[in-house]
C-alpha cells in the first residue's frame, strides 16, 4: 500500500468478491492501467482496504470470525444507547402514526437527516477515537442541517411527488 502499489484481486468464496474484482476490471477497462493504492477513488480505496484485511482473517483458519472493531462497536453502542433509544421510539410512532395526519415531507426529510448524521459515529472519521452520540438526535437535527454540503431533499420530494 505505502508503495502504491497495484491493488489485487480479492481471493475468497464469499458472495461479494465478483463485485469487487469486477470493478477492479472495469477500472482497467475505462482508465487503461491497473488502479493503485495512491491513484484511485478514495471512498472505493478505503472500502476495499477494510475488505481485504477481511479476506486476510478469512484465510486464517483461527481468525475467520475476528472483528478488529468488535470491541470499538460495543463502546460506541454502551456510550450512545440513549441516542438509539430516542432514534427507535421515533421510528416505531412513525410507523404507528395515522397516514392522514402524518407530514410526510417533514417526516422523510428528518429521517434522511438521521440517517446523514448517523455517520458523524463513524471511527473512520474519528480516526479511531470514541464518538458517543450523547445528546438527542433529533434535537441535533436543526442544528446540523446548515452543514449539510448538498442538499437535494426537495428535488427528491419533487421527484416522489411527480410519481402519482
Amino acid at each position: 500500500m505505502v508503495t502504491d502499489k497495484n491493488m489485487i484481486p480479492i481471493i475468497s468464496s464469499a458472495s461479494d468478491v465478483s463485485i469487487w474484482n469486477g470493478y477492479l476490471l472495469e477500472y482497467v477497462k475505462t482508465h487503461g492501467c491497473e488502479p493503485t493504492w495512491f491513484g484511485s477513488p478514495w471512498l472505493y480505496l478505503e472500502c476495499y482496504m477494510y475488505r481485504w484485511l477481511r479476506e486476510s482473517l478469512e484465510l486464517n483458519k483461527y481468525l475467520t470470525r475476528y472483528d478488529a472493531f468488535e470491541e470499538s462497536k460495543q463502546d460506541w453502542m454502551k456510550n450512545s444507547i440513549d441516542a438509539v433509544k430516542v432514534i427507535s421510539k421515533y421510528l416505531i410512532e412513525l410507523i404507528n402514526q395515522d397516514i392522514t395526519t402524518l407530514n410526510i415531507k417533514k417526516k422523510l426529510f428528518e429521517t434522511i437527516e438521521l440517517y446523514l448524521w448517523g455517520n458523524k459515529c463513524d471511527l473512520s472519521l474519528s480516526q479511531g477515537a470514541q464518538v458517543s452520540q450523547s445528546s438527542d438526535p433529533l434535537n441535533d437535527l436543526a442544528k446540523f442541517r446548515e452543514f449539510i454540503l448538498c442538499n437535494k431533499t426537495e428535488q427528491l420530494w419533487q421527484f416522489f411527488c411527480d410519481l402519482k
